[in-house]
């Protein structure tokens, strides 16, 4: 059964199912791993030793466990400030490829706690979106880092299927899934997060909790590329960490990113230590982070995102 399951995720990806409440049950057209025999894949005729083509049944409750491997931890149902000037909904993914010593989300970041969180199905989620479909303008999508999940294309696609408007959070890792939805007009507004010099990788990989690689850091590099090339809209954001930051390394970004349409700088909000390393830190006082915009207004559109 364990051979059975993921054999169903990986042939059902990338396909939509619309699922009659009248009816208990779907039927599925699947590859069921076969040894010794091989399957044309475009013609369902064997060849030799992997698949066999079925047809099963699936009970709609057990659809989401199956066919899918996004964890949707949370949904904040109404926000005014997650999507800029839109209402929206906001979608929290579980999982992430960083582990910043300050996040303040670590139930969507650390394994362990995320195998606490009960999932909301995504039929659940669609039948909520379907119902606000004359009160809400966008949908915010978030972790953790969504992008590491390969169904987010499909996922989105369905959102926007709906009529929304779609934001994506993104800490920037994954350049090819972030060209692979601007490409297919699938993302309305994109969120990148810089955490540090983009000239310095020992502190970025400090920041980001010691897990970074270099190839990560130059895939960071590639979406801002492809960010800073307009095919959507998009803001820059770094949030401020008096034990990581300094005025220095944020006038480094402004340089870098130079010619960017936005970048906010958001001050570390204190949690009492509930981070993904447990510690608490300290925040910006406010002039001094107005001390950085002034400076780095040379090089960039820069503001203070103070409501958060």
């Amino acid at each position: 059964m364990e051979h059975l399951s993921w054999s169903m995720r990986f042939w059902v990806k990338g396909t939509h199912f619309f699922i009659n409440k009248k009816r208990p049950f779907l039927a599925v057209k699947v590859a069921l791993l076969r040894p010794k025999i091989l399957v044309n894949r475009s013609e369902g005729t064997t060849l030799g030793p992997y698949f066999k083509f079925s047809t099963i049944l699936v009970n709609v409750k057990e659809f989401d466990k199956i066919f899918t491997h996004m964890i949707i931890a949370h949904l904040q149902k109404q926000s005014l400030i997650e999507y800029p000037g839109k209402i929206s909904a906001v979608i929290f993914l579980a999982g992430c490829n960083l582990r910043c010593s300050f996040c303040y989300v670590p139930q969507l970041v650390l394994p362990q706690d995320i195998k606490k969180t009960k999932p909301i199905p995504q039929r659940k989620i669609f039948q909520f979106l379907k119902e606000r479909k004359n009160f809400l303008e966008g949908v915010a999508i978030t972790g953790g880092e969504p992008t590491i999940n390969r169904e987010l294309p499909d996922f989105i696609k369905r959102i926007k299927s709906l009529g929304y408007l779609v934001e994506l959070e993104t800490n920037g890792t994954n350049p090819k899934m972030l060209e692979t939805l601007i490409s297919k007009k699938l993302l309305d507004y994109v969120a990148m997060d810089i955490k540090q010099s983009l000239d310095d990788f020992e502190k970025y990989k400090q920041i980001t909790g010691k897990v970074l690689t270099k190839k990560m850091f130059e895939n960071i590099k590639k979406s801002i590329e492809i960010l800073l090339k307009g095919k959507v809209d998009y803001e820059f954001r770094t949030t401020l960490v008096k034990e990581f930051h300094k005025k220095e390394d944020i006038l480094k970004i402004c340089q870098k990113i130079k010619g960017a349409k936005i970048y906010f700088l958001q001050n570390y909000q204190k949690t009492g230590g509930k981070t993904v390393s447990g510690k608490e830190f300290t925040p910006f006082l406010e002039k001094e982070i107005l001390e950085m915009i002034d400076e780095g207004k040379k090089y960039v559109r820069i503001k203070f995102r103070s409501y958060l």
